[in-house]
């Protein structure tokens, strides 16, 4: 599933900045219907006028996302929680959360299962479905 950020800016003198993490276009690679759809804005914008720039570092939340993983930068003293915050902001982590529940595959449910089972079996602790 891709997940496409562009940013748009304006700039002095009726200028328009626009800043995307999207791969540049490449003549014959097959796309996701969000790419696509990308690709017309970005195509759009370039025709326009606009100055358009495929980087992620160039897009501000992206960039501070990335500053938040990075060992360089902050790695090292992000909590974890603001560090899957920044991953699931960079697509390389999923958000796994709907309201107060965890939300999995069945077969990753049943390893839990199994696990807890095994490690707590005397515990007299159970597992709600």
């Amino acid at each position: 599933m891709a997940s496409i950020t562009i940013t748009i800016s304006d700039l002095p003198h009726a200028h328009v900045s626009v800043c995307t993490d999207a791969d540049k276009p490449v003549v014959g690679r097959s796309v996701t219907p969000a790419e696509a759809l990308a690709m017309e804005l970005l195509g759009t914008s370039f025709k326009r006028g606009a100055h358009v720039v495929y980087d992620a570092a160039q897009v501000p939340a992206l960039a501070l996302a990335m500053e938040l993983l990075s060992p360089d930068a902050y790695g090292w003293v992000v909590p974890a929680e603001i560090a899957r915050h920044a991953r699931i902001a960079l697509g390389r982590e999923l958000p796994n959360v709907v309201g107060s529940e965890v939300v999995c595959t069945p077969e990753a449910a049943a390893e839990i299962r199994a696990w807890f089972k095994e490690r707590y079996a005397d515990s007299g602790w159970r597992l709600t479905p």
